[in-house]
């Protein structure tokens, strides 16, 4: 069997089968049903060897496979093996090319996407067992099997078509399974098959998973439930506090905000109201303010209550990023001038800074200490030493010693230690935060001998004479 392409690794086969059956496009046709033991494709061959040789026959030529995933009008549901045979068949059809091209991946897709029940849990479980000898280095499978990535790929294909038929069944063999190839992605189909079928039994599978396993398996079945049923979504969050689950909390929000912000607000006001955090309010408001950036701005001017100051936050962002004046007025409105808006006042610095280099120093040195006057400062460094870096050292030389001085001194050591080694040097040597000036030292002398070894090892000498 050739080596498969890199683009059709498992994650393609994942993304593919995720993308298709959640968003409800891909159905297996219905009413073409072949028989549990195979209508072709080997269907009535008996077990052999490893590699599908002995027995009464092979398991299943090349031309009757085809017949399987190409017949006109549809696949052929059911099994293209005979019960016991599952391990032969994948082994021989393997070798004759699934995996190694477009429609040899297609063709492995329809097959095993196609399988009855029966079927998929009996190749699921082989698919499982060659993968796990596959990585201890069992002679006899690797011989079989050329590129481990075709288990995977089929491994993942099935367990999708058991999710679809029981979702509870691959759910519990995923959870029972230890390592698998891509087990995060797997939960996510079968989690979001199971909120397709039945949402009543979510709480119950999610109760046994914890960690990575919770937050796939949420993800999963988030995906289905946010769209199809919010409330049944909301109700399930609110009964895993755990931080795994903080993003699907926001994202439903989100969702919700694109279609209504009003109701969005409803749910994140539950959240906030069970001790889940706040972060939803700024998700709301960034998503309002692109639907509607008036009613939105509105809205979060006069806004007061849990996720205040994310609301606030979002608000100058968005307000900033085509009129910094407009921010900054609003800012100043706030309680303490807006000492509280941290990184916010950073992004209103750096638009201010593009339009206005002058009247943004004064705006920043106007503002109170605290974390937005730290931002700002910070932002107008960043965008000041690219433009003008000599202003820009004269302005950070006038900072009172500390951290805010030191970073904003790193910014400006970065940006000239190239074009001017010795000043960047000097910099270096006035950081407060002794492993941050050794770094800082030791990064300029490095640049500075590739230009002038000589006038670098003095300047090394001097200062630690050596």
């Amino acid at each position: 069997m050739s080596a498969i392409p890199s683009r059709w690794k498992i994650p393609a086969v994942i993304a593919l089968a995720i993308g298709s059956y959640v968003a409800g496009t891909f159905h297996p046709r219905e009413g073409r049903t072949g028989s549990a033991h195979g209508q072709a494709g080997g269907g009535t061959a008996n077990a052999g060897n490893l590699d599908g040789s002995g027995g009464d026959g092979p398991p299943g030529t090349k031309t009757q496979r085809a017949d399987i995933t190409r017949k006109a009008g549809g696949p052929v549901l059911g099994s293209p093996f005979a019960k016991g045979r599952g391990r032969a068949w994948f082994l021989q059809s393997s070798r004759e090319g699934w995996g190694d091209n477009m429609q040899g991946f297609l063709n492995l897709f329809q097959v095993c996407g196609t399988l009855d029940e029966a079927s998929a849990r009996e190749l699921m479980a082989e698919l499982a067992e060659l993968n796990r000898q596959y990585r201890d280095g069992d002679a006899e499978v690797k011989a079989a099997v050329e590129d481990k990535d075709i288990l995977e790929q089929g491994l993942a294909v099935t367990v999708f078509r058991l999710s679809q038929l029981d979702p509870a069944s691959a759910i519990e063999f995923l959870h029972a399974s230890g390592e698998l190839p891509n087990k995060d992605d797997l939960f996510k189909m079968a989690f979001g098959n199971l909120a397709k079928q039945d949402s009543g039994k979510l709480s119950a599978e999610l109760q046994k998973l914890e960690g990575g396993d919770l937050r796939e398996g949420a993800e999963g079945a988030m995906e289905v439930l946010r769209k199809k049923d919010p409330e049944t979504a909301a109700a399930l969050l609110e009964k895993f506090p755990q931080p795994e689950l903080k993003r699907e909390r926001w994202r439903l929000v989100e969702h919700l905000a694109e279609q209504d912000p009003q109701q969005a607000l409803q749910y994140a006001n539950r959240f906030a109201s069970a001790g889940l955090g706040t972060e939803g309010f700024g998700v709301l408001a960034g998503s309002w303010f692109k639907k509607d950036q008036t009613a939105a701005l509105a809205w979060a001017e006069s806004y007061q209550g849990p996720g205040e100051t994310e609301v606030k936050q979002v608000m100058l962002r968005r307000v900033a990023e085509d009129d910094p004046l407009k921010a900054v007025e609003l800012m100043s409105k706030l309680p303490g001038g807006g000492s509280a808006m941290g990184k916010a006042a950073g992004d209103v610095a750096e638009h201010y800074a593009k339009e206005d280099l002058p009247a943004a120093t004064a705006w920043v040195e106007g503002l109170a200490q605290g974390p937005a006057r730290a931002a700002a400062e910070e932002s107008l460094v960043s965008f000041w030493v690219k433009s003008e870096p000599l202003q820009a050292a004269e302005w950070i030389d006038k900072m009172p010693a500390g951290q805010s001085r030191d970073n904003s001194a790193i910014r400006l050591i970065s940006a000239i230690r190239r074009r001017y080694p010795q000043e960047a040097f000097e910099w270096a040597g006035s950081l407060q935060n002794p492993e941050q000036r050794t770094k800082m030292e030791e990064d300029v002398i490095k640049d500075w001998r590739e230009q002038d070894p000589d006038a670098a090892n003095a300047a090394w000498a001097a200062r630690h004479g050596k």
